[in-house]
């Protein structure tokens, strides 16, 4: 794209940014431990495991807390490159190449400097990004942003429940349209065959929704954030969708309908995750999938 086409960026440059615009991190820096682990009130031992499929002989696997994708270029030597990735690059070397945008005007809003920060702008209060706000080209950073959230067990806690392993539960109340945190993992090109913590997400370098590139997905199984925890449920109240932070297109998880204190967080799986022969176990009167007799980890 020429340079006179590129979106200039904000002059005023946010490093560091006011406190006045964004206010304290709502969370306090805390390192991650090496496992999730479970609430003292689950009676299971710690760390969590992932559930074992029925006959299967894999060993368990031990899911670990990340703070940024996971992504290993020995994979994506042999995928399809998406159309908006530039010719001549030989091989696709880092993740940043999939999934930061480049050149295209940024439409959708970005998600503020901290994961769960109070302040907002806008008529509606729905801004979380003071340039976003004024017009500008925020500089906002992935790492920065999950600062906000790096205490996650102050708000949620992770609990065994029936026939589904272990669940995500939140500790505080959250509002409709509000973030919860981001859905980390693998970046991959394909789906792995027995992963039940699969998202896809669109790949390349313009940020866009009606891009026309490829569909990539990040894959939770072994590595993740707290957030891998949420079951499913038909009447499910949060969702899984893109969104962005700075210039990097991320999963997050945003509250569909208002969440009380000590209420499991869930999500829609899908009518794919069901079509494998899997059955749901959310038991509400709205279930989808209740017909399909199998078992479901």
């Amino acid at each position: 794209m020429p340079a006179a086409d590129r979106p200039k960026r904000s002059k005023v440059q946010h490093q560091p940014y006011d406190r006045a615009e964004y206010g304290e991190c709502p969370t306090r820096a805390t390192s991650q431990s090496r496992y999730f682990d479970a609430s003292p009130s689950a009676n299971h031992p710690s760390p969590i495991s992932n559930a074992a499929y029925p006959g299967s002989a894999t060993p368990l696997v031990y899911p670990k807390p990340i703070t940024s994708l996971l992504f290993s270029p020995d994979k994506w030597l042999t995928a399809p490159r998406p159309k908006n990735i530039d010719d001549t690059q030989v091989s696709i070397r880092t993740q940043n190449a999939l999934i930061k945008r480049s050149g295209a005007v940024l439409r959708d809003l970005c998600l503020g400097k901290y994961c769960w920060q109070t302040t907002s702008w806008g008529p509606r209060g729905d801004i979380l990004c003071h340039e976003d706000a004024n017009g500008r080209i925020c500089d906002h950073t992935l790492a920065e942003w999950l600062t906000g959230c790096s205490d996650w067990p102050s708000r949620f806690e992770i609990r065994a429940t029936p026939e589904m392993g272990y669940g995500l539960f939140s500790k505080v109340s959250w509002r409709a349209g509000e973030i919860l945190g981001l859905y980390l993992g693998e970046l991959v090109p394909d789906k792995t065959p027995q992963s039940n913590y699969v998202h896809s997400v669109h790949i390349g370098p313009k940020f866009a929704k009606q891009d026309t590139g490829l569909v990539a997905y990040i894959d939770a199984e072994e590595v993740g954030t707290f957030t891998r925890f949420a079951n499913h449920a038909c009447a499910f109240n949060a969702l899984i969708e893109e969104a962005r932070v700075g210039d990097e297109r991320v999963l997050a998880m945003r509250v569909r309908r208002d969440i009380n204190a000590g209420e499991e967080v869930c999500i829609d799986y899908g009518d794919e995750y069901f079509g494998e022969g899997k059955w749901c176990c959310c038991g509400t009167e709205e279930c989808r999938y209740k017909e399909n007799k199998a078992w479901v980890g």
